[in-house]
């Protein structure tokens, strides 16, 4: 009994499921992600060179962006989801251009933005659910009987 328990923990705290090795093959693309996101995304970071605080938005939003299109890259192969990740894109840019972004050694420094990029992140999966649900309600609506 002792040695089942043991084997089904060792399984687990792997992240392995026990039938398939899916929850693993998961798990280490999302660990690969978490890596590569930031560091793809880090040539953002010469884009303002005089000012920290825009940088560091920038990079935060870019951060948020790539996960965003991470979380629902299996539909990259409509043309609502390259639509909506432009159009967030755009949004986004006019964020960080207009919008006048405080000091990173200030009050709201660089720490402070990272629930700012989780909120973010929420916002788009929630545009792209919706962009999602629209299209397949008029695909369901458009469809001859």
């Amino acid at each position: 009994m002792s040695g089942t328990l043991t084997a089904i923990i060792k399984h687990v705290w792997r992240g392995t499921n026990l039938m398939t090795n899916q929850t693993s093959k998961d798990t280490f693309l999302s660990r690969v992600s978490a890596l590569l996101i930031p560091l793809c995304t880090s040539p953002v970071l010469l884009l303002f060179r005089n000012d920290a605080g825009r940088k560091l938005a920038a990079w935060v939003i870019a951060m948020a962006l790539v996960a965003s299109a991470r979380i629902f890259w299996g539909r990259r192969r409509h043309l609502w989801f390259w639509a909506t990740l432009a159009i967030l894109t755009v949004l986004h840019a006019l964020l960080i251009l207009y919008v006048p972004w405080p000091d990173v050694h200030g009050p709201i420094g660089g720490p402070a933005l990272f629930p700012v990029g989780l909120l973010d992140i929420g916002i788009m999966c929630g545009c792209l659910k919706l962009i999602e649900k629209l299209m397949k309600r008029s695909g369901e609506t458009g469809s001859p009987a």
